[in-house]
């Protein structure tokens, strides 16, 4: 008699049930995996698989590293850098590229590259540590000045001045006690303006000369020159070389330009210069010729006007005309600037 239980068919059946209840299992992880995938980042209970660890990826609630406060991830130092001068100061284009080269070389030694590189953003006002970025920027930019040959330096004075009314034009006072203060230049913008000064003679920027002494005419500021006379003679050399470059000004337009700059030095003749200028055919009819006796008029009225002995009453508005005979030649025939004989 045989007593073993056919066992086959139960055996089957368990392995079958087991099989069954592993592939549940599997699509139930698959399922989880899914849905942790379709939530946002900040929401997942475990890291990505296909990302780096949640904790080395920056947010919007870490420090904004992409500002001129960091390098590669280090903050500006609490103290100051001790800064040391380069061998040779800046000369020009000469010695440009060794004298950027050191430049660079002690600001990475210092661990403040990004301090002149215009790319990398300002910290915004708001960011607690701003006044920190703020010290250390001026204190490169004042370094940065200090490494300029002395004549080098008045270039990028000039240039800085005309960078400063072209980007921060600052409006006339409407009472005599208000005040305007620009924003400062900082370490990135300084260096860039001695860079664009120290290229401007290089063939291919013609178009960057002309441009500088265009601006420079026409925001010549009165308050630059210790007295009016000086400015006279400055703005007149710069109306003249503008328009040997083919920028022209009209010498309609700067006479209008030197007359109101002047006005606090000389406001009732000032006045009555404006007023034979506001007529209809004025524009045309106004020569260089006249411009340069504009000036020596003006130039002489400031020398009598300081104490020179000469009553100031012996010198009118009329004697514009003889000087205007001196300064044309006898005529009014008009200066030609450009070389062509066009007005």
């Amino acid at each position: 008699m045989n007593l073993i239980c056919p066992a086959g068919p139960y055996l089957l059946l368990i392995l079958l049930i087991l099989l069954i209840l592993l592939i549940l299992l599997i699509l139930l992880i698959l399922l989880i995996l899914l849905i942790l995938l379709t939530l946002p980042p900040d929401k997942r209970i475990m890291p990505s698989l296909t990302s780096p660890v949640e904790s080395d990826v920056p947010t919007q609630a870490d420090p904004p590293t992409a500002t001129q406060l960091y390098n590669d991830n280090r903050k500006l130092p609490q103290d100051l850098p001790h800064l040391t001068d380069v061998p040779d100061r800046l000369l020009g284009l000469s010695n440009y590229d060794t004298w950027s080269f050191l430049i660079e070389t002690a600001l990475e030694s210092a661990d403040i590259p990004q301090l002149i590189q215009p790319s990398i953003a300002h910290p915004p006002p708001s960011d607690p540590s701003y006044p920190l970025w703020r010290r250390t920027s001026l204190l490169v930019k004042n370094w940065l000045v200090r490494q300029l040959e002395p004549r080098f330096l008045s270039r990028v004075i000039r240039f800085t001045i005309i960078h400063t009314n072209t980007t921060n034009p600052q409006p006339q006072p409407q009472t005599p006690t208000s005040t305007t203060t620009s924003a400062p230049l900082f370490a990135d913008t300084m260096y860039t303006i001695i860079r664009r000064v120290a290229l401007d003679q290089t063939p291919g920027l013609q178009a960057l000369r002309c441009e500088i002494t265009y601006l420079n005419c026409i925001f010549l500021d009165r308050e630059q020159f210790a007295s009016a006379r000086d400015f006279i003679a400055a703005f007149r050399d710069a109306v003249h070389l503008t328009n040997r470059l083919h920028c022209t000004v009209t010498a309609y337009c700067a006479a209008l330009l030197l007359l109101r700059a002047l006005r606090p030095d000389l406001q009732g003749l000032v006045d009555v210069q404006i007023e034979e200028f506001d007529r209809e055919d004025a524009p045309r009819g106004y020569s260089f010729g006249r411009f340069d006796s504009l000036c020596d008029f003006l130039s002489l009225r400031l020398l009598v006007e300081g104490g020179e002995g000469i009553p100031v009453d012996t010198v009118g508005v009329d004697d514009l005309d003889d000087l205007e005979g001196e300064g044309d030649g006898g005529g009014d025939t008009e200066r030609d600037e450009d070389g062509d004989g066009d007005e």
